[in-house]
């Protein structure tokens, strides 16, 4: 349980850096 919540944590972590990455990007 433990470790799928540690990776669940990762991806959505990930995403957001996507979407903040994304999202300056569109910005400029």
């Amino acid at each position: 349980m433990l470790c799928f919540l540690r990776v669940y944590l990762c991806i959505s972590l990930g995403f957001f850096n996507t979407k903040t990455s994304y999202e300056d990007l569109e910005l400029v």
